[in-house]
This record gives structure tokens, sequence and C-alpha cells, in this order.
């Protein structure tokens, strides 16, 4: 009816793309779409109506992909799948926008208007199988439902945050490409977004460190808990990867951040405090425009929210900050008390999870913070 492929034709279709992806390290972007309402004009109207609803998408679907390229798949009564190979995010989200917009631009003779939802996934960003790679996009679908249908969302929304493109990056200077923070550091964003992303990482940490007067076993300390953390919570290796990742960059922001004000010893001013108080979000900004990065990107955005809603830059609270970043918060804030500062020498670790019970519920979330201590009494048992 749909003159698309099968469910098995295009499984089959899709394992052929994770093979050449692992044969040649090409990524790929996948689409499911989902007709809006159709058990609604089924009932109200007949199935013949219903019929020529999947019909228009279906077309629709063919006039935006390429032919000889990319896959279309009718894989349930109501529901499309569409695999986009050599295609990023940015580009997967246009032909996904396209889609939308030309199922609801003219009506059905005898329906009208009909819509649909999408949900958009890239592979191996979002998942590194096919079932991740499905359930990632039915969950972005699910979240393009729950907010109202007819419109395409990502599995980086489905990551119970908002995806940072409300105020995009500023573009850097185009005889230099670069960014030039408070500090004078001047980080390459080109080279940042497209080369070598994990090891420019490590010198990014290093750098930052340095700045904030941590000494070298902070980063390798956060990473190693961060992980503990998340296994202790039973996430997949990447999830876990992931969250530790995002605990090594957490601190990314304060490169925008004058040294004279990261190492003062007095207290702050009130404008210092709000300058300070950019760092997530500016740190979130640098890691935007990196493709790999941007699910760590959204966990830095949040992990000064406080669990009682106290925290910046946002002010949420509970479970409206992500997990990710709720374990960031723990993980960071232990690891920066056990450290010694310019300000003052390091807490004993006795002292410092007395302060994480002490914040149990307002800055951190109480069942998180009993699974880290749980983590360290064992780790005392073990090396004691």
């Amino acid at each position: 009816m749909t003159g698309l492929y099968n469910r098995r034709h295009f499984n089959e279709k899709l394992a052929a793309e994770i093979n050449r992806f692992h044969r040649s390290g090409r990524y790929f972007s996948f689409i499911i779409v989902d007709l809006d309402f159709l058990k609604k004009i089924n009932d109200n109207l007949g199935h013949q109506f219903g019929d020529l609803a999947i019909i228009r998408i279906s077309d629709v679907i063919k006039k935006c992909i390429r032919d000889d390229v990319d896959v279309a798949g009718r894989f349930g009564g109501e529901e499309f799948t569409i695999l986009l190979p050599e295609t990023d995010y940015q580009g997967a989200l246009t032909v996904a926008q396209r889609i939308c917009e030309s199922i609801r631009a003219e009506p059905i003779e005898g329906i009208g208007i009909v819509t649909a939802s999408l949900g958009l996934a890239v592979f191996p960003n979002d998942a590194n199988d096919s079932d991740a790679l499905f359930e990632a996009a039915d969950k972005a679908l699910y979240l393009a439902k729950k907010r109202g249908r007819n419109r395409v969302c990502s599995a980086a929304e489905s990551y119970d945050i908002e995806v940072l493109q409300s105020e995009p990056t500023p573009a850097p200077d185009k005889t230099s490409e670069k960014l030039i923070l408070q500090n004078d550091i001047n980080i390459n964003l080109k080279y940042f977004a497209e080369e070598g992303i994990i090891g420019l990482c490590t010198k990014i940490i290093e750098m930052v460190d340095q700045l904030d007067s941590y000494g070298t076993e902070r980063t390798p300390r956060a990473y190693d808990y961060a992980l503990k953390m998340a296994k202790a919570l039973r996430l997949s290796d990447e999830h876990a990867k992931i969250i530790a990742l995002a605990t090594s960059l957490c601190n990314l922001g304060k490169l925008g951040i004058p040294e004279t004000v990261l190492n003062k010893t007095g207290p702050l001013t009130e404008e210092e405090i709000k300058l300070v108080r950019t760092s997530p979000t500016i740190g979130a900004k640098l890691l935007e425009p990196a493709k790999l990065l941007h699910k760590v990107a959204v966990i830095i955005q949040y992990f000064r929210e406080n669990y009682d809603g106290s925290g910046y830059p946002n002010g949420i609270k509970g479970d409206e900050i992500p997990v990710e970043a709720r374990i960031v918060s723990i993980v960071d804030s232990f690891t920066a008390m056990t450290s010694d500062r310019p300000y003052r020498k390091s807490l004993t670790p006795e002292e410092a999870c007395n302060i994480l019970s002490t914040g149990s519920g307002t800055e951190f979330d109480p069942r998180l913070v009993k699974i880290f201590l749980s983590i360290l009494q064992r780790e005392n048992k073990t090396n004691a």
C-alpha cells in the first residue's frame, strides 16, 4: 500500500548499516515517524480514511529522503522508520522537520489536516546497538507526543533535560575561529568540535584544574567515583562513561571566570558570585558545538542545581534535575572538599561525608547520597 520496505527488510538494512559503522566508523541517523490520532480517524471516519492518511505520510517520506541512499520502511500500523546513512544530528533534524511540516502542509479530502510526531536518534552517539537505537528514538517519539504531538524531538531531549539550543553559541571570529575567554586562554572551537575530541578534553581538564588550583588527583578521583555511582544505579557502560566524563568536565565553565576570582582567598562580592554562577552555562555552551559531547553538555548545565530548588542557574528541584547532574553534584562536591584549595586545606573524608549527610535532601539527592556513602564505606573496608 505504501511502497515502502517492510519491517524484516528494514531490519536487514539497519543491521548492514551497523556493520558498516564497525568497519569504517561512519555514523548514521534513525527516525521514527508516528501518525497522530490514527485510531480516532479509523473510529470516526472508517479505515479507508486511515489508509489515506498512512499513504500521505509514506508519500511525504519518499519525497523528503535521498532515493539512492536513505532507507524508509513501514514498521507498524501507523509507525514508519527511516535510516539516514552518514547523516549527523543536524542533517537528520533538518530532514525530520521537513517531513513533519510537509505532512501537515495540505488537508486530505474527507479528513482535513493530519499530523505526525517524530523521534530522532544518532548512532553511535545515542545508542550502540539496534535495540538501544530503537529505544532511544522511541523515547524521543514519546516526548514529542507528550509535548503535544505534531513535532520532532531528539534522543538528547528525552534525556530528561532540554537541549541547549535556546541561546545559540555566538559565532566565533571567522579569521581565527577562536573564542577568547575571561582568562585569556584561546579555545579553537572548530578543532574542538571536529577533531580528536577526547584527547583535547584531557588537555582542557588539566587546564581547568590548574586554573582552579586543584591538584592532579582531583579529576581521576572524580571520574572513578562517578563510574562507581553509575554502576551502583545499574546504568549501562555507555551511560556511566557519559556521566564520568561530565564529572571530569563539570568545571569547564571556569575557563570563563577570571583567575583572580577563582583563587580569591577572601569573600566574593555580589558581582563575583553572579559571575561564578554563570560557569555551568559557559561550560555547557563550550561543549555544545562538539557533536560527540552533547549529552555531556546538558549534564553540566544542571549540576549546580540543588535538590530543594535553591541552586543555579535555573532553580529547578528534585526529579526535575537530571539524575546524571545529581550524581555529578555529589561527586564534584566530595572531591572538591577533599582537595587542597588556595583559601583552605582539604577536609578529611569523614568531614566531607558529614557535610554530604547534612546537605542530604536540601543540596543533594538523599537517595544518591546514601549510595555514594556506601561506596566510600566499602572502599574504606577494602583499604583497611
